[in-house]
């Protein structure tokens, strides 16, 4: 498995598993299991979704999407799985209750190599942790690509696409 976390306006990622015929790794990812927030509580009050663009080197099974979860953002409600184009590949209803921390929120999507996905959650409270331009440049790591400014949002009183670059 390999895991695969980011910031964005919120810490969000995903966890991917290699195809059938690839040997089990130890979960890994673009950031440490052990990464925090530069913003613990960030003053964005607004609903929204948050989420990590991305572009997997192989194809894969997505099984999970992971996010950091602070006392104020407790208002995470679902995680979801987007296209390029914007379609909801998944989507997976979230407990918003649940203590400080990394949270795996577990879903199933195959993905195709080379092509652009969206990891994402709904806030309803806002107050998203922060760490700012945590995508100022490209990254590839563990398999996986981000673009210059992967993390993404919109606003909006329902989960929506977030296309807006963060």
């Amino acid at each position: 498995t390999l895991l695969v976390t980011a910031t964005v306006a919120s810490f969000v990622g995903a966890i991917l598993t290699a195809d059938a015929t690839a040997a089990a790794t130890t979960a890994v990812g673009v950031l440490s299991d052990t990464a925090t927030p530069q913003i613990l509580v960030s003053p964005i009050t607004g609903r929204g979704e948050v989420g990590l663009q991305f572009s997997p080197e192989t194809s894969s099974s997505l099984s999970g999407v992971q996010f950091y979860q602070n006392a104020s953002n407790s208002g995470v409600t679902s995680a979801s799985v987007w296209s390029s184009a914007g379609e909801r590949l998944a989507t997976v209803a979230v407990n918003p209750s649940a203590p400080i921390g990394w949270r795996t929120v577990p879903v199933d999507v195959q993905l195709e190599a080379g092509a652009t996905y969206t990891v994402s959650v709904y806030d309803s409270n806002g107050r998203p942790p922060v760490t700012e331009n945590a995508f100022a440049t490209a990254l590839t790591v563990n398999g996986l690509s981000t673009p210059v400014g992967a993390g993404v949002y919109s606003y909006a009183a329902a989960s929506v696409f977030p296309a807006t670059p963060s």
